[in-house]
């Protein structure tokens, strides 16, 4: 059940720093959040230029891992479904929860 309100305490974490699409590779995102919500996840190339969605608007929910959160993976692949361009990206994980938009940014990682 998600709450009305409360800070989710969003963030981001990238499982590695560079990772390898065409050698079978993906890129394992854990999505920190402290309770049930419903969450977007788009991948960032380096303008900031949404090129990939993983999750829109969709409910998830804590699983039992330290510090709570969801486990997602990103295959390489732009939203048309052809490779991603070798280079520097990020993700971005939103909420919107009573009102207000939470957001978090990972750090970079980069696709070879």
């Amino acid at each position: 059940v998600e709450p009305a309100r409360g800070n989710p305490q969003l963030a981001v974490e990238v499982g590695t720093l560079t990772f390898a699409p065409r050698q079978g590779q993906e890129m394992p995102l854990m999505l920190r959040h402290a309770f049930p919500l419903r969450l977007t996840v788009h991948i960032l190339d380096e303008a900031n230029r949404v090129v990939a969605t993983l999750l829109g608007d969709q409910p998830t929910r804590p699983e039992h891992l330290p510090g709570g959160g969801s486990q997602l993976y990103w295959d390489g692949r732009l939203q048309n479904g052809r490779p991603a361009t070798p280079g520097r990206y990020r993700a971005r994980v939103s909420a919107m929860l009573d009102g207000r938009r939470y957001t978090a940014i990972s750090s970079a990682f980069f696709l070879e």
